[in-house]
C-alpha cells in the first residue's frame, strides 16, 4: 500500500510543480498591468488611474453677526466653503485673539463649514481654515480678516429726529428704562401711521465691515424700516409673544471695511425702539 501511494506520488509531483509556475508568472503578469483577453491567449493592459495629488480648494472664513442677544458678548458666525473632485474629508479651524497664538477649534462636525461664537466684544480676532480631502491632501490656509467687535448703546449712538404731520401731535423720541435692555435703558418713539402721522428716525454712523440694529421686542412694539446708506434696505417686525431686551433683529455684512450709515425709522403704527447697535470693524 504504502509503496502504491509512492508511486503516484512521484508520478503527480512534476504536474504540481508546473501548475504552482504557471500561477506564479499570472500573478507576476496581473501585478505588472497586464490581464489575459478572455478565450483569445492574448494579453491586454490594465488602466493605470493616476493618484489624486491635487489639494482641495478652500475660501477664507468670512464672520457675520448672528441672530441673539447683544451684552458683553456677541453671536459671531464664522463660515467658509471647500470643494474637491474626490470630495472633502475634514476641516481645520483656528483662531486668535488680541494678536496671540492661533489655537485649533472644535467644529461640530468634520466636514461643517461655520461655526457660531459668543466673542467678548472690544477684543480682536482672525481665524484661518484649511481643507483636507479624501486622498489625504492639504490645501494652503487662508486667513480671514481681523476685526473686533464693538457695540454702543441708545445714549451715543444716533442722531435722533422726529415730526409731527397736521393735525397730528407731535412725539419726540423718549428715554426709557429697560433692565432686560444693553445697559439697562432705550430710546423709544411713537408712530401714528397713514398720511398725517408722527414719525422719526435714528441715524448711526459708523465704520466698518458690519452692522446688527439691536432692539426691544414684545406685543408693544411695532415694525421698524432700514434704511442702509440711505437707501431703504428692510423692515423689521419687532412684535413677540415675549418681551425681551438688547434683541439683535438685523444685520448686514460688507466683504470690505468700509464707512456706512444704518437708519432705524418708524415703519408702522405703534411704538419703535432703539436699543444699540453692534458694529464690527
Amino acid at each position: 500500500m504504502n509503496s502504491l501511494f509512492a508511486h503516484y506520488a512521484c508520478m503527480y509531483r512534476p504536474a504540481a510543480r508546473v501548475g504552482i509556475r504557471l500561477l506564479a508568472v499570472f500573478v507576476a503578469l496581473v501585478s505588472s498591468g497586464y490581464a489575459f483577453a478572455g478565450g483569445t491567449g492574448k494579453v491586454a493592459s490594465l488602466p493605470v488611474v493616476d493618484a489624486d495629488v491635487t489639494p482641495p480648494t478652500v475660501t477664507a472664513p468670512v464672520q457675520t453677526i448672528a441672530r441673539g442677544r447683544a451684552g458683553s458678548t456677541v453671536p459671531i458666525k464664522v463660515k467658509w466653503t471647500g470643494s474637491d473632485a474626490g470630495g472633502i474629508r475634514s476641516y481645520e479651524l483656528w483662531r486668535s485673539t488680541n494678536g496671540a497664538a492661533f489655537v485649533s477649534q472644535t467644529l461640530p462636525a468634520p466636514t461643517a463649514t461655520s461655526r457660531t461664537y459668543l466673542l467678548p466684544v472690544d477684543n480682536s480676532y482672525r481665524f484661518f481654515v484649511r481643507a483636507h480631502d479624501n486622498a489625504g491632501n492639504a490645501s494652503a490656509a487662508k486667513y480671514g480678516p481681523t476685526f473686533t467687535p464693538t457695540i454702543v448703546d441708545d445714549r451715543k449712538c444716533c442722531t435722533y429726529w422726529s415730526a409731527g404731520g397736521r393735525f397730528v401731535p407731535y412725539y419726540a423720541w423718549t428715554n426709557e428704562s429697560l433692565t432686560s435692555a444693553y445697559n439697562g435703558t432705550i430710546k423709544t418713539l411713537w408712530s401714528t401711521g397713514g398720511n398725517r402721522r408722527n414719525y422719526g428716525y435714528a441715524v448711526h454712523y459708523f465704520t466698518g465691515r458690519d452692522v446688527a440694529y439691536v432692539a426691544a421686542v414684545g406685543s408693544r412694539w411695532t415694525y421698524a424700516g432700514i434704511k442702509i446708506d440711505d437707501i431703504p434696505y428692510a423692515t423689521v417686525n419687532l412684535d413677540r409673544s415675549t418681551d425681551a431686551g438688547a434683541s439683535i433683529v438685523f444685520s448686514k455684512h460688507w466683504s470690505t471695511l468700509g464707512t456706512h450709515m444704518i437708519e432705524v425709522g418708524t415703519g408702522g403704527y405703534g411704538y419703535i425702539n432703539v436699543d444699540a447697535f453692534v458694529v464690527i470693524q
